[in-house]
């Protein structure tokens, strides 16, 4: 239960770090094309784009967390933790 609690810190932290990046005025800095992406998204670049991604990874961090609390939450997936399946080194 603390790890999920520490999870969600995390992404708290980071989204705010994200919000914090994009609210000095300007835009995100645009990335020119590299080898690893041929053509970066401009919808990203501006202001809007920038809080659409900050929002989307705010509520994807969160919902990942609590996905993963619920998992943990079960009889089963608790049972097979103790047991040490899927962390060996746990338990």
């Amino acid at each position: 239960m603390l790890a999920n609690a520490l999870l969600l810190v995390m992404v708290h932290i980071l989204t705010a770090l994200l919000v914090l990046y994009n609210s000095p005025g300007k835009g995100p800095n645009v990335q020119p094309a590299d080898c690893t992406v041929n053509n970066p998204p401009a919808d990203l670049f501006t202001k809007i784009g920038w809080a659409d991604f900050t929002s989307g990874f705010w509520l994807g961090g969160c919902g990942g967390a609590v996905f993963a609390w619920l998992l943990c939450g079960t009889l089963h997936v608790d049972t097979l933790m103790k047991q040490g399946a899927f962390f060996p080194w746990v338990g």
